[in-house]
């Protein structure tokens, strides 16, 4: 059914599609060609003809001669272009238009437009370049043309003003038009409103790109408008295959998608948005409360909301962007209560409105009259309300100390202006209230804050009323005329209503006297701060979320904020304020004879009360969220003596300085309310706790235990060990073991007891494992985290018993009470057994003073460890221990510098080494592209022996380059153990805007590659594991993917192109971002290596293929139940034997054949195969073994793409004849190939594809654009490059012609590419011709 046809049906059989012309706006060449139509139309408009007129097939190629018609002005030497509305109308009373967005049609509205018609004359019009009207050439596709088209369309059909209602971009074109022409203007409904967001599909934020914007649109086929679609609804039932289709058919043909292009090329809509304020118009805004692209809560409908001043708003519930296809009754229903219906006005209502009008028309006269001669201030004044305090309870402080609501104005002019006689008020009918007194001048560009005291008040500017949120504020001039006025709005208490530079007025921190921005903010507070006496008492330490670490005298475990005077004499604090927001420092006065001993504590219990309980305990009237916010001490006067600002917190950890008073904040496993941050205190706060509490106590706890115990099934499981330190044997039922206080009975013990001086262990096996409560093997469903956890024990009653608290576990160290009853670490877990001598605590791992990074000069740096412990460093790479050079001041560095740097202290287990690369521009450090660094002892790269980067002691370069590799260490891979050529190192990542490091981590590297190890420049696996600190890498490496953790990375070195292009496989996956190609193909981010601080080339950063790359792309945690195959019989991952069978039984069958193709499709992904083919036999990639599958459990065979070193060489390579095994070679699986292609359906589906793919992700111009910018992140550093590694010989050994390279080479490989690039699509043609035996009408059907 055409879609005329479809439209006509969703109205009734009396109503019909309809023509206009009109002249669009702006003037053309008497040469230019007219707009180009779609399928000739019919001339006549007659509804007996718009069947026809509308008919319309994609198929049939657009017409392109000149059928325009023109239209002679200025003496015939211009013209103007015409262009046919199509649209449909119906019902009675007032005019409503309805507008849709970009690349949709009238079609859109199907759903509303015969209920909105029972009360309006509503016409749903389809914008040119749109549906059914034409598709000008010479338009401009701009938001103001589109609007001015709007009133065309009204000018042609004699509308003289009217409703509307347009849908998401189209909300622009209506707002244009009402700022354009608000006479004509009645009320404007905008469904969704906004422009382009990061949240709307690849598919349509790519069509805005100058670069891939022909290339996206070309990818809007059928499938691409049914995933935005469904993208677009809430409910998946509303997108049938026939709304697809009706949606897809006005842009199935070429000039359709370039109208799409255009319009969203040419959408600008922040001049609009800029002017929301100025709409004099009603407005309701419509929202679906499901909508992902313009989400209800988003920043755009904050803004046309506040901005517009009368607005509504109305939450389209269950539906999301296309809130109108799936809830019209309910959008229906907020229109006709936005839009009252009214017919025709009759003859005594527009009596009475003449006689209104009449009364007006003489008010303004006169005011006119009596004003005549004078400014008008509301329009020219620079004087403006800018910011309001409705409700200052302790936030900001008059210069008496008194907290009253408060205005303030702002000058924007640059001269100063005289406010003598101006007025404020809070009541618009009571009459100015407050009078500035003579003299009175507000500085150019300055602000004022006038206090609403609420009553009389001597000196100063106090005015005599009080705010509160839903007044008005009223700012008058002298002569009593109003300059601003600004209703309130309720916000959060300690904020303040402001006006933004933007215009708009929103809530945020208060800024009296500066501007209200981000830096206005930060610079008041940074004055209360400066003005802030330092009297020696500072916070200390807080907790925010108090569990079972400190209880007050009621049994209740508030949150607390301990303070420490760090002086030699006590200290009256009374009148000073505490609080959790920095922007009201004085919520809470501390009481009269507040006093704080000399290098004594105070603790202030955040419990939500207020004022001090019979024990002398203070209590404050909040609590701190876990979540965070801050913590304030203030002043008498309310300048703040200290704060700090904190993020989310863990349960019974306190963030503390360490050390009292002066350390660095930090997030403290060991809280010490009341004693001193240390481990001595921490032992002297537990001791005042009385924990443990009886015989039974948590004895040792283990979260990293990767080899020190292992489990009776062969796992290294976390560990929590019980001992019974009574005389007397207890039976645990009833007791029960938690690391969250707040759910106690986590793990409950049945019957099993403890004989004196005995133990027992309860394996943590983690969330998800089944819990083991009696017999000899104990488990819980819960686990130890290793970067610091809590394990409490609590009796039958609930009551805890005691608890362990440890911060971060190194691997295989426990913690635990010693011999002594003392908490301490332990290098050696004694796990089931008695505890020995342990360690105090874990050393720090060092801080330098700079971040590791490109600096322009010479720089000094600092290593900062806590007091008590030392600090050894090397600059040499080594891995420094005691034995290495003890840091005792700044170290200076002027030129490229790797420091290393461990801590070390008597006691205590010794941390990890911290490493830092600091390079310099004087040293050649200038690069394009972001800079990573791979620091490692020069041992684990350089050692004949053990290096995984040398040539080692067997190394016979003479050998051809195969035998070669065998010789070499750098070759030596251990299948046994796959850790034995791996080494530990640390990886950073410099930023490439600020040129300073954004992440470092300790992991592990092994040389990368199979046959490009042979180069000198070699690439690196990166493997995060838990022995290295974390087994994740957590950053966000790939700008175009979401994932922000990763296993494992790989920097690519070029492998086998090295030495060639070094951008092949790059651009093979890079073709393939923003398609839809159905394999899995790795991101890339070209940066420059550092290795130990010296230079090494350009690299590309990969994503790692391996189960965890798999799992992710896949959208599951599971990264165990998989199978991953390489070539015919190899394996990557798992046990492949499922996809041998599979495989030989699919090349058995006839596979044309229905029931044998079934079997193939109910095993494999046969898309995912076709797209994975048509890639490589595009590329001509020459390394056919390279081919991987996956498969994930109860899912079907896909492929992963990988590995194009030897690809875009040959542009008439045969590569669908060596695809499909006619060479004899099996790898690429091409016997499956084969007998797929026998399959016509797949066969023809196959060659479309190809031909689709051709004309879009393999386009030459896009090719040659994808090259190009490779080509611009490595060309800057091949001379340098080839030079160290390309030349006869490497680190004084003898190379491998193969390795050889220059930088003439290396342009006349990127020549051969793009020549590749232009002429391999006619090649391709020519292979499915010949090898599938394809006639020349099927060529020319598919291919045109």
């Amino acid at each position: 059914m055409s879609l005329a046809l479809k439209v006509k049906k969703f109205i009734n059989s009396e109503h019909s599609g309809e023509y206009v012309d009109i002249i669009l706006p702006g003037e053309i060449g008497i040469n230019s060609a007219a707009g180009v139509k779609l399928k000739p139309k019919k001339e006549s408009d007659a509804p007996a003809e718009a069947e026809d007129a509308a008919s319309f097939d994609p198929d049939d190629p657009m017409d392109e001669e000149n059928e325009g018609e023109t239209h002679d002005i200025n003496q015939g030497t211009m013209q103007q272009e015409r262009c046919r509305i199509h649209y449909m109308e119906a019902g009675m009373g007032e005019p409503l238009l309805l507008i849709h967005t970009v690349g949709q049609s009238l079609y859109t509205w199907r759903g509303v437009f015969n209920l909105l018609s029972a009360r309006y004359r509503v016409i749903a019009i389809d914008l040119p370049g749109f549906g059914y009207s034409d598709r000008p050439e010479n338009f401009s596709f701009s938001v103001e043309d589109y609007a001015e088209v709007i009133a065309r369309f009204m000018d042609a059909k004699g509308i003289e003003s009217a409703h509307i209602a347009a849908f998401s971009l189209g909300g622009a074109y209506a707002v244009s038009f009402a700022l354009r022409h608000p006479e004509r203007m009645g009320r404007l409904a905008l469904l969704s409103p906004g422009g382009i967001t990061p949240e709307m599909p690849l598919t349509i934020r790519m069509i805005d790109s100058p670069l891939f914007g022909f290339i996206a649109s070309m990818l809007y086929n059928m499938n691409a408008v049914e995933k935005l679609l469904r993208d677009a609804v809430f409910d998946l039932t509303n997108i049938t295959p026939d709304v697809v289709q009706e949606y897809y058919k006005p842009i199935a043909d070429s000039v359709s998608r370039r109208c799409v292009r255009r319009a969203l090329q040419y959408f600008d809509d922040e001049p609009i948005v800029a002017r929301l304020r100025e709409l004099d118009v009603p407005v309701l805004i419509l929202t679906g409360g499901e909508d992902k692209w313009h989400t209800p809560d988003s920043q755009a409908m904050e803004l046309y909301h506040s901005a517009i001043r009368d607005c509504g708003y109305s939450l389209i519930r269950n539906a999301g962007h296309l809130m109108h296809e799936e809830k019209p009754e309910r959008v229906a229903a907020a229109m006709f209560e936005f839009i009252p219906a009214a017919g025709n006005m009759k003859q005594s209502s527009k009596l009475i409105f003449f006689a209104a009008m009449c009364i007006a028309l003489v008010a303004a006269l006169i005011i006119y009259v009596s004003l005549s001669g004078k400014e008008n201030p509301r329009a020219e004044s620079p004087v403006r309300i800018s910011e309001i305090m409705d409700s200052n309870k302790g936030s900001v402080p008059d210069e008496n100390g008194e907290y009253y609501d408060w205005v303030e104005l702002y000058n924007s002019s640059a001269e100063a202006v005289d406010i003598s006689g101006y007025g404020l008020s809070d009541n618009i009918t009571g009459g100015v209230k407050f009078v500035f007194p003579q003299g009175t001048k507000l500085e150019a560009s300055g602000r004022i804050v006038v206090w609403c005291a609420g009553g009389e008040h001597e000196g100063g500017l106090y005015a005599p009323f009080s705010l509160s949120a839903g007044e008005s504020v009223i700012l008058y001039n002298s002569t009593g005329g109003t300059i601003d006025s600004v209703m309130t709005k309720s916000v959060e208490k300690g904020n303040t209503y402001d006006l933004g530079q933007n215009g708009l007025w929103s809530e945020m921190r208060p800024t009296p006297g500066y501007p209200n921005t981000d830096e206005g903010v930060k610079a008041y507070e940074a004055y209360l701060m400066e003005t802030g006496e330092d009297c020696g008492v500072y916070i200390n330490e807080f907790m925010a979320s108090n569990a079972t670490t400190v209880a007050d005298s009621y049994g209740n475990y508030s949150d607390w904020i301990e303070l420490y005077n760090a002086t030699d004499a006590e200290v009256d604090m009374s009148g000073c304020g505490i609080s959790d927001n920095i922007a009201q420092p004085r919520k809470y006065v501390l009481p009269e004879g507040t006093v704080i001993p000399a290098r004594g504590y105070l603790l202030i219990l955040c419990s939500g009360n207020q004022g001090m309980s019979e024990t002398g305990e203070i209590h404050a009237p909040f609590k701190l969220k876990a979540y965070g916010e801050d913590v304030v001490l203030s002043s008498r006067n309310g300048s703040i003596i200290d704060s700090y600002s904190y993020g989310l917190q863990q349960t019974d950890s306190s963030m503390a300085r360490t050390v009292d008073g002066a350390g660095e904040w930090q997030q403290n496993s060991h809280p010490t309310p009341g004693y001193p941050n240390d481990d001595a205190g921490y032992n002297q706060f537990m001791a005042s706790a009385a924990l443990p509490k009886g015989n039974i106590v948590i004895s040792e706890i283990m979260g990293r235990n990767q080899s020190a115990y292992k489990a009776p099934d062969g796992n290294y499981y976390d560990i929590i060990e019980l001992e019974n330190t009574g005389s007397e044997p207890v039976s645990l039922l009833g007791y029960a073991l938690s690391n969250n206080p707040k759910n106690p009975k986590s793990y409950v013990f049945g019957d099993v007891s403890i004989p004196a001086g005995g133990h027992i262990v309860v394996y943590a096996k983690g969330k998800g494992a089944s819990a083991q409560a009696e017999g000899s093997e104990l488990s819980c469903a819960f686990g130890i985290s290793k970067d610091g956890d809590s394990v409490y024990l609590f009796d039958p009653n609930g009551i805890i018993c005691d608890k362990l608290q440890a911060a971060s576990f190194l691997p295989d160290i426990s913690y635990g009470r010693d011999t002594a009853g003392k908490l301490a670490y332990f290098t050696q877990p004694t796990v089931g057994a008695a505890n020995g001598t342990g360690y105090e605590g874990i050393t720090a791992v060092p801080v330098f003073s700079k971040t590791p990074g490109i600096y322009d000069e010479a720089i000094q740096i600092e290593i900062d460890v806590p007091e008590g412990e030392t600090v050894h460093y090397t600059l040499d790479c080594t891995t420094p221990n005691e034995s290495s050079p003890v840091y005792t001041g700044p170290i200076t560095a002027e030129k490229n510098t790797v420091i290393r740097a461990v801590s070390v202290r008597e006691g205590y287990i010794t941390n990890d080494v911290t490493s830092g690369t600091f390079l310099f521009t004087s040293d050649n450090v200038n690069h394009a592209v972001p800079i990573v660094t791979l620091v490692t002892d020069p041992d684990n790269l350089w050692d004949s022996k053990t290096g995984i980067y040398a040539y080692g002691e067997n190394f016979d370069p003479d050998l051809p380059y195969g035998d070669m590799l065998l010789t070499a260490n750098y070759y030596k891979r251990d299948r046994t153990d796959a850790n034995a050529w791996e080494r530990a190192a640390n990886f950073a990542m410099f930023d490439g805007e600020t040129k300073q490091q954004v992440f470092n981590q300790n992991i592990g590297i092994r040389i990368a590659g199979s046959y490009g190890r042979g180069r000198a420049q070699k690439g690196f696996n990166i493997v995060a594991r838990d022995e290295y600190g974390e087994d994740r890498m957590h950053y966000k490496f790939f700008d175009n993917l979401d994932f922000t953790e990763y296993k494992a990375l790989v920097l690519r070195a070029g492998a086998q192109d090295q030495n060639r292009s070094k951008i092949r496989d790059e651009l093979a996956a890079g073709l393939l971002e923003g398609t839809d190609v159905d394999f899995l193909y790795q991101a890339y981010r070209p940066c420059v290596l550092y290795l130990n601080g010296e230079y090494w080339g350009v690299y590309f950063l990969r994503e790692k293929r391996n189960r965890f790359f798999v799992a992710q792309h896949e959208g599951t945690d599971n990264v165990t139940d998989m199978i991953i195959a390489k070539g015919y019989k190899q394996t990557t991952y798992g046990d492949v034997t499922e996809w041998v069978e599979f495989y030989d039984e699919a090349c058995k069958r006839d596979l044309s054949k229905a029931e044998n193709y079934k079997f193939v499709t109910d095993n494999m992904d046969v898309d995912s195969f076709m797209d994975y083919m048509i890639a490589e036999v595009y590329n001509g990639n020459t390394d056919t073994y390279n081919i991987q599958c996956y498969k994930l459990k109860g899912g079907k065979w896909k492929w992963i793409f990988y590995d194009f070193c030897w690809g875009f060489y040959d542009v008439n390579h045969q590569s669908l004849n060596a695809r499909m095994g006619n060479t004899g070679l099996d790898a690429a699986s091409g016997r499956l190939f084969k007998a797929l292609l026998n399959n016509a359906e797949w066969r023809d589906k196959f060659v479309r594809r190809f031909a689709e793919l051709l004309n879009t992700a393999f386009a030459p111009d896009r090719v040659i654009a994808l090259v190009d910018e490779l080509y611009g992140y490595v060309q800057p550093e091949i001379a340098r490059e080839r030079e160290k590694f390309n030349g006869e010989t490497f680190m004084g050994v003898k190379q491998n012609s193969q390795v050889l390279g220059t930088y003439e080479g290396f342009e006349r490989e990127i020549a051969r590419i793009k020549d590749f690039a232009q002429k391999r699509p006619d090649e391709i043609k020519k292979q499915l011709k010949s090898v599938l035996g394809l006639s020349d009408s099927y060529m020319a059907e598919v291919f045109g």
